[in-house]
């Protein structure tokens, strides 16, 4: 099963460096479980983070 994912691999403007891309579902290991994100807030930390 695969899931998309956003991913950035350097710093610059989000347009330059977001990339959608399609991964493997991680299997949960023992006494562990999976959550599916439907949506997800970005915090001001986040984005600074991704500028550099």
């Amino acid at each position: 099963m695969m899931m998309k994912a956003v991913v950035y691999e350097r710093t610059d403007a989000a347009a330059k460096v977001l990339h959608l891309v399609e991964r493997e579902v991680p299997q949960p290991g023992e006494g562990q479980v999976r959550v599916q994100v439907v949506v997800s807030g970005m915090n001001p930390v986040d984005y600074k983070f991704r500028q550099g």
